[in-house]
């Protein structure tokens, strides 16, 4: 087996990148998608500082998620350099440290738009703490200290330039969260805090499959990738693919990124189509939770749902 950080050259080109995430919001909505990914650069009508605003503004279940996995991250990296038991209530402050900083420099979708006036931050402590907690106290973790710490200098925690890599000719990127050995096999895991979405995970972890035998010159029959679903117990399921389904896989991106090509008037610099191509979304319960809402329906109030 290659060793795990020799990594293949990757693409210089402009052109977009697959990722499941592009695609997820280019799918649900077209003027969304406009927004996230060109708006504030091609947007002639809308300052581009405003429309980064919005793209920016986080919620509660985001930072729940983002918390607990810098925190699992902190801690296996923490395991490179030692392993020392873990003092639980250093590790409560860490948390609650981190919570305060995401309270005092984000701005909170649910405080913009005007469903709450302040965030709680023993809300969002309380799920993360218990998310990681659940993670200490898992077979995982336990196999990790036991037999995992064996091999740590093959770990990758989190991949690096965004986990770039190629599917079958197409730059696309499966920014993973962990990747370890187990003799010749390679995990590849994906902690998840929020609800289980099997379909959209599954097809996920396809693509950091996909990055393992770019990048490692390795079988997909080799790989295991594994959602960990983090809350409100710690949960595995293992999404197993072979040679065939990697195939399929491979033509699903080539078919998805060349219908967001299409919406792009220079492929090869990435350039937008005018934003009057990107189609608004009917108005329903999707728009209540977009971040991009005032654009679109000209408001902050929170009940833009008819």
């Amino acid at each position: 087996m290659p060793h795990l950080l020799t990594l293949r050259p990757l693409s210089n080109s402009s052109r977009l990148g697959w990722s499941n995430s592009r695609y997820g919001t280019f799918d649900s909505c077209k003027r969304r998608y406009y927004y996230h990914y060109y708006g504030s650069k091609f947007d002639t009508a809308v300052p581009g500082d405003f429309i980064w605003k919005l793209k920016e503004l986080t919620s509660i279940a985001l930072t729940i998620g983002n918390v607990t996995h810098k925190t699992i991250e902190a801690l296996l990296k923490r395991l490179i350099t030692t392993e020392i038991p873990i003092d639980r209530l250093r590790l409560d402050e860490f948390i609650r440290d981190m919570v305060k900083d995401e309270l005092r420099q984000k701005i909170f979708f649910e405080v913009y738009y005007g469903e709450k006036s302040e965030i709680s931050e023993d809300e969002i402590f309380t799920k993360a703490n218990e998310s990681v907690i659940n993670f200490l106290e898992s077979e995982r973790f336990a196999w990790i200290l036991e037999k995992g710490v064996a091999e740590k200098e093959k770990w990758i925690i989190e991949p690096p330039h965004y986990g770039e890599t190629n599917i079958a000719g197409i730059k696309a990127y499966a920014k993973f969260d962990f990747l370890c050995v187990d003799g010749d096999e390679v995990l590849i895991f994906d902690w998840k805090s929020g609800k289980e979405h099997l379909e959209t995970h599954a097809f996920q972890l396809r693509a950091y499959s996909y990055w393992a035998s770019y990048h490692m010159g390795i079988k997909p029959e080799s790989i295991t990738p594994v959602i960990a679903y983090l809350h409100p117990e710690y949960s595995e399921i293992e999404c197993l693919f072979d040679s065939e389904q990697f195939e399929e896989f491979a033509i699903a991106v080539r078919e998805q990124t060349k219908s967001m090509e299409g919406y792009c008037k220079d492929v090869e610099a990435n350039t937008p189509l005018e934003k009057e191509l990107f189609p608004l979304r009917s108005k329903d319960g999707f728009c209540e939770r977009c971040n991009f809402k005032q654009l679109c329906w000209g408001t902050r109030a929170a009940d833009t749902v008819e």
